[in-house]
């Protein structure tokens, strides 16, 4: 029997773990706004993909 990968992830959390762990980098956008969380929540997700490899995720 081939079982399917499912992966839950907890978005919230990803969020504050990349905000504060980037939290002094100087990753900001154009008008100074800063973009550490989306980087690193896009990071880790983007890792957890294809590290992973699962059929479904939520």
């Amino acid at each position: 029997m081939n079982m399917k990968k499912f992966i839950l992830i907890d978005g919230m959390s990803l969020v504050f773990r990349s905000y504060y762990a980037l939290f002094n980098s100087n990753l900001k956008s154009p008008s100074g706004e800063q973009t550490a969380a989306v980087f690193g929540f896009a990071n880790a997700l983007t890792s957890i993909l294809e590290r992973d490899k699962p059929d479904y995720i939520s």
